[in-house]
């Protein structure tokens, strides 16, 4: 065989040899972009869900505190700006008590409770809890996204106030993308701001609970006013104990400490219906 046969014969298998590899490569990134990109998307449709569940439950909360201050015919219509039978489930539960206590310091007691009960929603990847203006965000990471409905207003010289709102919700079984708002039964009832004198304490209390690490963060957040933790800084804000256990978490407040002049507590049952 003549070198010039010979070399055109091995040029024949090398490029055909090429082809297939050529072909095989290409295959085989094909393949690994879809195994990939599957998986990415996937990461995308997860984040979005978990995104839009904490924005509607955030949105959802603020409609159930102007609800709670509204009068008792009050009703509302609220999209919660997700399906929730789409990408997870969205549902009231049992469980949940707050008590609020006011003990004056020349003697004398008052106090306040609600049955709170939660919203939950759940994801293929997440887990967001609503609870009597708290939202936490459970999986994949416990954290706080919005404090309980309990806040310290400035009241300047005057001193400070402290508002309580505590919100008890049932709903139908499954919650549609769309619901009513309204008051469960009778109106809310808003006592008149109680005025506070050195020596008085008050006492929150919020029980039958599922996660109290993640409360006493939100407690801690309410009642210093930020999102942040610095030890030491509740006992400055007037905080003399901040206590939780298996199921509950207790805070108490001195009035005089904390500047505290008026205590506002308000409880509302609230119901979402479907329409």
């Amino acid at each position: 065989m003549d070198q010039s046969s010979w070399n055109a014969d091995t040029r024949g298998v090398s490029e055909t040899l090429g082809y297939i590899f050529l072909v095989m490569i290409i295959v085989a990134g094909a393949g690994l972009i879809v195994y990939l990109g599957g998986g990415t998307m996937e990461l995308v449709r997860n984040d979005a869900t978990a995104s839009q569940a904490e924005a509607a439950l955030v949105n959802l909360n603020s409609a159930l505190i102007e609800v709670s201050h509204s009068p008792s015919q009050t009703q509302i219509e609220h999209a919660l700006g997700i399906n929730p039978h789409a990408g997870g489930t969205l549902t009231a539960m049992d469980g949940g008590h707050m008590k609020v206590e006011l003990a004056k310091g020349g003697g004398g007691t008052t106090s306040w409770e609600q049955s709170l009960n939660k919203i939950k929603f759940e994801g293929s990847d997440t887990e967001f809890l609503y609870q009597t203006g708290a939202v936490f965000e459970l999986q994949p990471d416990e954290e706080v996204v919005s404090p309980p409905a309990i806040h310290i207003f400035d009241g300047g010289n005057t001193g400070d106030t402290l508002s309580v709102t505590a919100i008890g919700v049932t709903s139908d079984s499954r919650i549609g993308r769309n619901t009513y708002i309204s008051h469960a039964s009778g109106s809310p009832t808003r006592g008149r701001p109680r005025v506070l004198d050195n020596g008085d304490t008050i006492t929150i209390t919020v029980s039958n609970i599922d996660h109290p690490d993640i409360w006493k963060d939100a407690l801690e957040q309410s009642l210093l006013g930020h999102s942040e933790e610095y030890d030491g800084e509740l006992e400055d804000n007037g905080v003399t104990r901040l206590n939780c256990g298996s199921d509950y978490c207790e805070a108490e407040i001195d009035a005089g400490d904390a500047d505290l002049r008026l205590l506002h507590v308000t409880e509302a049952n609230l119901k979402l219906q479907n329409p």
